[in-house]
């Protein structure tokens, strides 16, 4: 696993891996988004207004104890709920549960399936390229968190995540531009310094 982290999403971000934690809770409200940390990333789930917002809370609740399968579970019940502006965060949701179960097959599938409730939706190409990037597999990383960059230019995550992926290949040059546009657009991320450690190299 690298030793570097995926920053909190500006949009989401589901990341990849066990052992979540909670960042900075106060409870959930409707329309909150939140942010559980785990050894490689953060997952930031944005919770839409609605009348689901508890089942939201408590799948969050599931994933920061650890108990990826009882979120899986409401997730998948969420998927179900009669309203496709919310189905593209339940799968998102459900995508970073399975994740969370190691489970990247059904993680994959269930991003592309948030995708086709929401073509633009940020959180499913950024939770994409991060688990092909847990995967190893760094050009279908690349290819999603380039994705996201054409529809946001300004995408920090996609950029941290290009750096992560870059590095990995031993591709500095472009490691460390994606690292610098990073601390550009996230000069007080509390991951700065990592990015500092591929521009150092």
């Amino acid at each position: 696993m690298s030793k570097y982290f995926l920053v909190p999403l500006s949009s989401l971000l589901f990341i990849f891996s066990c052992n979540l934690k909670r960042e900075n809770h106060n409870g959930y409200k409707k329309g909150d988004r939140q942010e559980l940390k785990s050894d490689s990333g953060y997952i930031g789930i944005t919770m839409p207004p609605s009348a689901n917002g508890a089942e939201y809370g408590e799948a969050l609740k599931y994933l920061e104890e650890g108990a990826p399968k009882k979120a899986i579970s409401i997730y998948k019940n969420l998927c179900r709920v009669e309203n496709d502006s919310l189905k593209t965060y339940a799968y998102s949701g459900l995508a970073a549960a399975y994740c969370a179960d190691k489970d990247y097959k059904d993680a994959i599938n269930c991003y592309n399936m948030s995708i086709k409730y929401d073509a633009q939706n940020s959180y499913a190409y950024i939770g994409l390229g991060s688990v092909y990037f847990e995967l190893k597999d760094y050009k279908t990383a690349i290819r999603y968190y380039e994705t996201e960059l054409a529809h946001n230019n300004k995408s920090e995550d996609a950029y941290w995540g290009l750096a992560l992926v870059y590095d990995a290949l031993n591709d500095l040059p472009n490691a460390k531009a994606n690292a610098k546009k990073f601390i550009e657009l996230a000069p007080d991320s509390k991951y700065k310094r990592f990015a500092d450690d591929i521009l150092a190299k």
